[in-house]
C-alpha cells in the first residue's frame, strides 16, 4: 500500500460477511462495503456527514445507506461504495471509488439523501 504507515493499521475486532458485502469494526468505526473489490486505477471521493446520534441497529443502518447509494450509482463505471460510522464523534463517512473522470455531484446527491424522506424512514427502522 502506497502512502500508508502500517503502524496505524488495525485488525478488525469482528467481521460479518453476507453475500457480496461485509460489515466490520475497527476501533471506534463500523464499516460496510463489498467483500471483494479492486481499487486499482480508480478515483476516490471521501465525504463526512454529522448525525444527531448513532442508531441502535448500526449494521442495519450501514446496509440501508449502502443499498440506497448502490442503487443510485451502480451504473457509474467501477463504482465501489464503502460507508463508515464513527461511533465516538457521530459521523458517517462515505468512501466512494469510481473509474475516472470523477462524477462531480456525488456529494450533493448524498446530502440530499441525508435530508430525504427515504433517510428518515431508514432512521425510524433502525431506532435512531
Amino acid at each position: 500500500m502506497i502512502g500508508v504507515n502500517r503502524q496505524y493499521l488495525k485488525q478488525a475486532t469482528w467481521t460479518i460477511s453476507k453475500g457480496k458485502f461485509s460489515t466490520w469494526m475497527v476501533g471506534d468505526f463500523y464499516w460496510h462495503g463489498p467483500t471483494k473489490f479492486n481499487i486499482s486505477n480508480k478515483v476516490v471521493s471521501i465525504f463526512c456527514e454529522d448525525v444527531d446520534r448513532i442508531p441502535e441497529k448500526k449494521v442495519w443502518y450501514l446496509r440501508g445507506l449502502r443499498q440506497h447509494i448502490w442503487r443510485r450509482y451502480r451504473k457509474i463505471k467501477g463504482f465501489i461504495p464503502f460507508i463508515g460510522m464513527d461511533i465516538v464523534n457521530s459521523k458517517i463517512v462515505f468512501v466512494l471509488y469510481q473509474v475516472g473522470p470523477k462524477r462531480s455531484n456525488l456529494y450533493l446527491v448524498l446530502q440530499s439523501f441525508m435530508e430525504s424522506e427515504a433517510h428518515t424512514n431508514l432512521k425510524n427502522r433502525v431506532h435512531f
